[in-house]
């Protein structure tokens, strides 16, 4: 996986390397996600990806954890990006901004024996802090917004400073992933099991599913973890359980069929 000031990705996984490392993904506590990132960007990704340094638009950061042993703990923001782009335009929706409706942090311990993940809320008003553009001088005015506003205000780099500004956590690797990425994640692994307990048409999202359990693949998983009625109680907080779950169940799918790759240099 790539470092804070920059990275690789694939054709809907962004990964980035600025001046540490970042891997440019919603709440979960799951003990191998690691794996999930490393199966899929390596394995199934490595092709596409690509390197983008942020270290000059990151300003002034927390420090690094320090700790005794060969390794570091790695703190990890996992952003999905709601791009229409090319191949990610899924519903015919035209807009120019791309914000990052799903934001995760996974930490991962220094011994590299757990991770857990803690997801923010999109719509969270917060208070974004000033931040910077790719020269790393001009600025870009922070204030009150909403959480995922920082992506489309100054990208990935711009909500990696408001975690950072806001939290006092240092981020070691990001990752951002869109539409046909997560689709293409899915579809890696042969698809994963979902269970709807009733069924949704969602004529806001575009969105139909069929009541029942079955594998879902493709676009149908992508509509499972997108849509935020029928089948969410609360809105965007019942969406973000249930992406937690299917998280789970995925890297669940990876280990189970033997996918494990543990990177050099974890």
């Amino acid at each position: 996986m790539s470092e804070v000031p920059g990275d690789d990705q694939p054709s809907g996984v962004v990964r980035r390397h600025p001046a540490l490392r970042h891997v440019g993904f919603s709440a979960l506590a799951l003990v191998m996600g690691i794996g999930l990132f490393g199966v899929y960007t390596y394995r199934h990704l490595n092709e596409s990806l690509h390197t983008v340094d942020l270290g000059k638009q990151l300003g002034d950061r927390p420090d690094e954890v320090d700790v005794d042993g060969p390794k570091k703990p790695l703190n990890i923001l996992v952003m999905g990006s709601d791009t229409r782009d090319g191949e990610n335009n899924i519903d015919g929706v035209e807009h120019d901004t791309e914000l990052s409706d799903t934001t995760m942090l996974l930490h991962v311990s220094a011994d590299r024996s757990f991770a857990y993940g803690v997801s923010l809320p999109r719509d969270a008003m917060v208070e974004r802090p000033t931040c910077l553009e790719e020269d790393g001088t001009t600025e870009i005015a922070g204030g009150l917004d909403m959480w995922n506003a920082a992506f489309a205000v100054g990208g990935p780099a711009c909500t990696i400073r408001q975690f950072e500004q806001l939290s006092g956590i240092r981020i070691s690797h990001w990752v951002k992933v869109d539409f046909a990425g997560f689709k293409d994640m899915v579809d890696a692994v042969g698809g994963v099991e979902i269970c709807v307990p009733e069924e949704v048409n969602d004529t806001h999202g575009n969105i139909h599913l069929d009541a029942g359990t079955r594998m879902a693949k493709g676009q149908e998983a992508l509509d499972y973890v997108r849509v935020r009625s029928n089948i969410s109680a609360n809105g965007d907080i019942g969406r973000m359980k249930r992406q937690q779950v299917f998280i789970a169940s995925l890297i669940d799918r990876v280990t189970s069929k033997g996918c494990w790759l543990a990177p050099t240099g974890w």
